[in-house]
């Protein structure tokens, strides 16, 4: 026989910032079949590692409790070197260098 299931956010322990979604909540799967539900996670910072949790309801009271986590990485951005040292000798009043930034990001 065909069971239906149902994904939800379990109201316990729900983080304010939504960067975890479902899609869809709700599924019928017939006998000897699967259905895929897609997680969509979009953090709203960079660096940052954020947890949700779900319930998953399922017929006759089965009720599974799905635990997200995910990672977001901020850009990654190199420099052509890591230390600069100036000096200005002999009268000079000023001295420069050039730096260089490379965006390795995706």
């Amino acid at each position: 026989r065909e069971f239906d299931y149902k994904i939800q956010r379990d109201p316990a322990t729900n983080p304010l910032e939504h960067v975890f979604d479902v899609e869809p909540y709700c599924a019928t799967v017939p006998p000897g079949q699967h259905f895929v539900f897609k997680v969509k996670f979009a953090p709203k910072f960079t660096s940052a590692v954020c947890v949700d949790y779900f319930t998953v309801l399922g017929p006759d009271g089965v009720k599974l409790i799905l635990t997200v986590r995910g990672c977001s990485e901020g850009p990654s951005v190199k420099t052509s070197t890591d230390k600069m040292v100036f000096l200005c000798l002999g009268g000079k009043t000023s001295a420069s260098d050039i730096l260089v930034l490379n965006n390795e990001s995706d």
